[in-house]
């Protein structure tokens, strides 16, 4: 576990982050700013609570970067009055890195690069690649608001780092992000609680915001309570975070993400099965439990239709219904368009991709020229090349097999449950990573490489 330094050593810089939040503070009552006077007095708070602690900071960071929406969320709901600022999460990464260092340096640790593991590579080899595409896309000309953004996006994936080599506590960790991920539900049900009155007809207004796929790793570790043996209270608690996090995949109507969740559903399944055996009694529980999980749906379904304008299962029917006609559907077609523009710029630089900064012309005249596609392995190919997929998919590969050889191997039954419940979330999201962008452009790959890295720390604890 990673020492704490004394405040002692440290009230200089401490007395200079003070007095400049106080400054903030004074200038917000001057300036007769609620938003800017709860954020200045939370700053002040949570400073003091997470000094010089890399742990307490990215607690801090997840929170923030999870809770609040992107800028492109509060124009579209602005009565949410705050969002996320990207450059705040860079300046958490940097000071969490500056703790880090600096605390190694002080109990005179080697330099951590010089012990790195098979995964520790990949995963530094692909930030390598992001820098060189980066790079490769100024040589392009590519267009450098893209490039800043890419670079970050794809950078941010360096909290693989901070979470290897500062977290031992992982189960607190996991908590920790529930608890955040029923926050947001929270959130995002109140979002859809304002738009209630602006749906179509019967059906429910979507509610379109990133945060939902938060649930793909939030959902597999709450079901993992009932498909892995865990105490009665921890399962009626269980229940209890389970109905907001539904209510947000129900009211995201995102159909990659309803697949991803089947997908994942079905993934326990089978490691509750590898780990207890085939069996008539476990295959009954299997049924009794979608009897259960039938039965609370159909509950929560007249609930919402008591509060929300529209019909849930004429909703339901409506989106599962596209589904069954992806041959007619216009989003489909148009993504597949916007895929092919992408392609045919990559297959004049097929090994090391376009670089940054590449764009793609309008499929219909309501789009317009953008640096995105809705399938995140074609942006990585787009952008990387044959080379950047392949690093990206090296990683995944590497985390599947070390997340499986701890299942199968370790004796911690807290640890095997973790392990399924994020090899289930982690297939699921790349199940959604099909039809749109989130392994790549999200804000939320600090989430995707801390699974990757929990994993890499319970490998390590299980190697012989």
């Amino acid at each position: 576990m990673t020492k704490t330094t004394s405040l002692r050593e440290l009230k200089i810089p401490l007395l200079i982050f003070l007095i400049i939040e106080l400054a903030v503070l004074i200038y917000s009552t001057y300036d007769e700013s609620p938003e800017l006077i709860f954020a200045a007095l939370s700053g002040i708070l949570l400073f003091l609570w997470s000094f010089y602690s890399v742990q307490r900071t990215f607690y801090i960071l997840a929170f923030y970067v999870a809770v609040f929406p992107s800028y492109a969320s509060y124009l579209r709901y602005p009565y949410l009055k705050l969002w996320v600022f990207l450059e705040v999460i860079a300046i958490f990464l940097l000071v969490m890195f500056f703790y880090d260092f600096s605390q190694r340096i002080m109990r005179k640790e080697k330099l951590f690069f010089l012990k790195f593991s098979l995964m520790d590579k990949a995963v530094a080899l692909f930030l390598v690649w992001t820098l060189f595409s980066a790079i490769w896309g100024m040589v392009n000309g590519g267009d450098m608001k893209y490039i800043y953004t890419e670079f970050y996006f794809f950078g941010l994936y360096i909290v693989y780092f901070i979470i290897r080599r500062n977290f031992d506590d992982l189960q607190q960790l996991w908590l920790v992000f529930i608890v955040i991920s029923v926050i947001v539900c929270f959130v995002y049900i109140y979002i859809a609680f304002r738009e209630t009155g602006l749906g179509s007809g019967f059906l429910i207004k979507r509610v379109s915001t990133q945060q939902p796929h938060l649930a793909q790793l939030a959902f597999p570790l709450l079901l993992s309570y009932f498909f892995f043996k865990s105490k009665t209270a921890h399962k009626m608690l269980i229940w209890l975070c389970i109905i907001p996090v539904f209510l947000m995949i129900f009211f995201s109507q995102q159909r990659g993400l309803w697949v991803g969740i089947i997908f994942s559903t079905l993934l326990l399944w089978g490691f509750s099965l590898i780990r207890e055996g085939v069996s008539i009694k476990n295959f009954l529980k299997f049924v009794l439990f979608l009897i259960a999980a039938s039965a609370f749906i159909v509950t929560v379904a007249f609930f919402i239709d008591k509060f929300f304008l529209g019909s849930t299962l004429l909703t339901l029917v409506e989106r599962f219904n596209t589904l069954m006609k992806l041959s007619t559907d216009m989003s489909l077609k148009v993504r597949m368009g916007e895929i092919s523009h992408a392609m045919q710029q990559w297959r004049y630089v097929p090994i090391i991709g376009t670089g940054f900064g590449a764009t793609i012309n309008p499929v219909i005249l309501e789009h317009y020229p953008n640096n995105a596609v809705d399938n995140s392995y074609a942006v990585f190919l787009w952008k990387g090349g044959i080379i950047g997929l392949l690093i990206y998919l090296s990683i995944t590969v590497l985390f599947f097999y070390r997340g499986f050889y701890v299942f199968k191997n370790t004796h911690n039954r807290n640890a095997q449950r973790l392990a399924a419940a994020l090899l289930a979330g982690l297939a699921g999201l790349m199940v959604i990573a099909l039809t749109n962008s989130c392994l790549a452009y999200y804000r939320y790959n600090i989430f995707w490489a801390m699974t990757l890295a929990t994993i890499e720390v319970m490998y390590w604890r299980e190697v012989p």
